[in-house]
């Protein structure tokens, strides 16, 4: 114990409260302003001289200009007997560390403490001032609850010297190693960043009642320190919030860049945690505003009621019980839909693609695996250029994540930021380092990323692929992009997986693959090994709807309607009434041929998430029922959203061919494949170009598609007709003829389309029964499409039929063909048969 005068100054000396370290600390009186004080007196050898007290007492002049409720105000800074004093705020009350003396606190009290820490931090932090001392034994607690940051201007002035020996030598030193920074430990400069690591320290013994990082000597603590990383606090308490549990991790982490920007950022996410501050004692009261109020120190404390509750307080308690009820009842939130946005390159055979490309995969998989999110497929998002703004408008979703990555050797500079779909504020951004060569240690550092900008804690998927598996993944999920769904890729896929085991998003890709190759191959096996490969998906990330989703199309495309339908069940359960699930239950209802019900869930989906794709499938449904305009409308908004979208443009194309103006038809069409040179583009310009007349340009046009796909039955069928009508009836012939065995080779012959397709050959080569009957099986499976009611009515009317061909014609007129159509030579004879239908 130090010898201290009775008097230093103006302040006499009342009672000793307590010693540490560095020095004791004092109560005493202000003669001057009538007050009580605490003094501080350092250690004799703690003593500065020369530069380092005059740095000392700049420093702790600065942080006397501190003025919060949060901080312990310091008021004078002054030396006698040759020792330094500082004289501050006397606070009446305990330190946290006696506190947490008895065991961890609720979570609810630590985070009340929390906040007002937090709110002391900021303040100091905007005057350019860190604590670089911050721990239980810095953080006194009020008779009124309220928590006080204290010793702000002394650690900051000596820690820095953290190899003099003198500091080491002391107990209170390796008390406070335990709070320190990795980069206080090294002696590197110090920023905000490092009040937060020891914020994050300090929120650990809170909750926990143990130190992360403390061992039994200082050469343990400080390799702790650099080198290892604590369990999760939720793995010491399961009853602390998984939320709350990563924060403090994020606090904790060793590369001060990849901790929360700022004591704001931090708060914002602890704050509902402290929504109710609990009562210490009797002496806080409830003001008016609700607020807990300290009283004036000497004035006795008002007395309790014991008895009946006031009236203004039951009616306050009545509510309280009504809020509570409600939470308790509060149906879960739908997720949130956020789109991934694909990093920018400055070239697009930039070095770095494949890291980009790795970068906005572990993104988009962290976020689809966690059940609060559905994110956009990518090949929806992709395709739309422009702003997160613009993004999110075209594809509806809520938030929108950004990736911009600065790649050189060794490493990539990345800026993840999210993005308010709504007007385009960023909601939080995240500036972090990851390797460009270890794919999968950047796959870890972008999805702890990804869970930290969003609050959340992460979600188990599985085992994470050695980097060279990833890397190879990478590689195929590229050329998947750039080449499509190849025989080739499947096979490597599978390699991969029987080289490396299983991981999410390779069994995804592989099963995708398979999925859409069905649509070349018709190979059964395609979609049996899919289905399988989605169910292992399903197993590894029970929350990420994408292997669910998967599964249930590969039904539908097997004709499982009524495996679909379970499948399709249990996602509803899951996910009730989201876009992505009645996107699939009109699908499901359209392959049972009730598209009428299809449509009106359709339109639900859309009225819930009105992407560009979702209002271009809308407005196609609509089309072939016949509800033109309301087709038109849909398709407009589409664009709108997304301006000069193909998928967009092609619809509004084939409704103009269908039932609108033909010449508009035709520029669209040619304005598509000036864009891009798709079969299905090329042969409805043909079919437009036919109906204009114009025979020779559409045979050309045919021709191309053919020559592209000689084995497509459509596609020759398409050709042979224009033959026909051009006078080449001979050649005409030849093609009805190999359309005829190119159906006959399809394994998928039940397939309505396929149907009218044969009927319509058949007809063509003057077998009438055999097109007759091929034509009815269609429409019994389609009875609802004007496709199949105009192809119907055209072979009805070659067999001679033709009470059936206007029964059908005025089907498809109803459902939107319009009746121009009619004019073909093909139907000749049924406007001969009926007038009302000539005129």
């Amino acid at each position: 114990m130090l010898d201290m005068p009775a008097k230093i100054g103006p302040y006499t000396i009342l009672d000793r409260l307590g010693a540490g370290g560095m020095g004791e600390v004092f109560s005493a009186h202000d003669e001057r302003l009538k007050r009580r004080v605490a003094i501080k007196r350092l250690h004799p050898d703690h003593a500065l001289t020369g530069e380092r007290l005059a740095r000392f007492r700049r420093e702790a002049q600065l942080a006397a200009q501190l003025n919060h409720p949060a901080i312990v105000q310091i008021y004078d800074v002054l030396e006698h007997d040759g020792a330094e004093h500082i004289v501050m705020e006397l606070v009446e009350g305990h330190s946290l560390s006696q506190l947490l003396a008895d065991g961890p606190l609720p979570v609810e009290r630590v985070a009340a403490i929390a906040v007002d820490v937090l709110d002391g931090l900021a303040a100091a932090h905007a005057q350019g001032i860190i604590h670089r001392d911050l721990k239980a034994e810095n953080v006194l607690i009020t008779t009124a609850g309220r928590a006080k940051i204290t010793d702000f201007g002394i650690a900051m002035s000596l820690e820095p010297e953290l190899a003099d020996t003198r500091l080491t030598a002391t107990q209170d030193v390796v008390g406070t190693r335990r709070a320190m920074a990795p980069e206080q430990i090294r002696g590197e400069a110090l920023d905000e960043r490092t009040d937060l690591y020891a914020f994050g320290v300090l929120l650990y013994e809170a909750l926990t009642g143990k130190s992360p990082f403390r061992a039994s000597s200082v050469a343990r603590t400080i390799s702790n320190i650099l080198e290892q990383q604590p369990p999760p606090v939720h793995e010491l308490d399961a009853t602390i919030p998984g939320e709350l549990s990563a924060l403090v991790s994020y606090l904790l982490r060793k590369r001060r860049e990849l901790r929360p920007r700022s004591a704001v950022e931090v708060r914002e996410r602890l704050g509902h945690f402290a929504a109710q501050r609990p009562g210490v004692d009797e002496a806080t009261m409830l003001t008016a505003t609700g607020s807990p109020t300290e009283l004036p120190a000497g004035e006795p404390t008002p007395p309790v009621r014991r008895g009946r509750v006031p009236a203004p307080l039951m009616v306050l308690a009545a509510a309280a019980i009504a809020l509570l009820a409600i939470a308790i009842w509060r149906p879960k939130p739908e997720p949130t839909a956020v789109a991934v946005m694909k990093p920018q390159l400055d070239e697009p055979e930039s070095p770095w693609k494949l890291v980009a490309l790795g970068a906005h995969t572990a993104a988009s998989s962290a976020l689809a695996s966690h059940p609060d999110f559905l994110v956009k497929a990518s090949r929806e998002v992709d395709v739309v250029a422009g702003a997160p703004r613009a993004v999110a408008l075209a594809v509806a979703v809520e938030e929108v994540v950004t990736l911009d990555l600065e790649c050189a050797e060794g490493s990539c500079q990345v800026a993840l930021s999210r993005v308010a779909g709504e007007d385009g504020r960023v909601l939080a951004t995240r500036s972090f380092v990851m390797p460009s060569e270890d794919f999968r240690a950047a796959n870890a550092i972008v999805t702890q990323q990804v869970f930290e900008a969003f609050g959340r804690r992460a979600v188990e998927v599985g085992a994470i692929p050695s980097s060279e598996a990833l890397a190879a993944y990478l590689r195929l999920r590229q050329r998947r992009e750039d080449e499509g769904a190849t025989p080739e890729l499947a096979s490597e896929l599978a390699a991969l997986r029987t080289q490396s085991g299983e991981f999410l998003e390779g069994l995804l890709l592989e099963a995708d693959v398979l999925r859409r190759r069905f649509a070349d191959s018709r190979d059964p096996a395609d979609l049996t090994t899919a289905v399988e490969l989605f169910v292992r998906a399903e197993a590894l990330a029970p929350h990420d709807p994408r292997p669910v989703t998967g599964h249930c199309r590969v039904l539908i495309s097997q004709g499982e309607l009524d495996a679909a339908e379970a499948v399709l069940g249990e996602l509803d359960q899951r996910m009730p009434g989201i876009a992505e699930v009645l996107d699939l239950r009109a699908k499901l209802l359209r392959e049972r041929g009730r598209g009428r019900e299809a449509l009106a869930v359709l339109r639900r989906a859309a009225s819930q998430q009105p992407s560009w794709k979702r209002l271009s499938n809308l407005a196609a449904l609509e089309a072939s029922l016949g509800e033109i305009e309301a087709a038109r409308e849909h398709l407009q908004d589409s664009l709108r959203r997304f301006p000069g979208n193909l998928a967009g443009m092609s619809r509004l194309a084939q409704i103009e061919l269908v039932a609108g103006d033909v010449s508009r038809a035709v520029e669209l069409y040619e304005r598509l494949v000036a864009r891009s040179p798709s079969l299905p583009e090329l042969s409805n310009l043909g079919l437009a170009l036919l109906l204009e007349g114009q025979y020779k340009r559409s045979v050309e046009a045919y021709q191309q598609v053919l020559d592209r796909e000689p084995d497509n039955p459509m596609f020759a069928l398409n050709l042979a007709d224009v033959m026909q009508l051009e006078g080449a009836a001979e050649a005409a012939s030849e093609l009805y003829l190999r359309v005829l065995e190119l159906v006959q080779d399809d394994p998928d012959t039940a397939a309505w389309q396929l149907l009218t397709v044969k009927a319509q050959a058949l007809g063509h080569l003057g077998r009438h029964r055999e097109a007759v009957a091929a034509v009815q099986r269609a429409r019994q499976l389609a009875p609802d499409n004007g496709q199949a009611a105009f192809e119907a009515a055209l072979v009805y009317s070659l067999a001679g039929e033709l009470a059936s061909a206007a029964v059908n014609a005025e089907q498809a007129v109803e459902l939107g063909y319009a009746k121009r159509w009619f004019a073909l030579p093909w139907f000749d004879d049924l406007r001969r048969y009926d007038p009302s239908f000539e005129r």
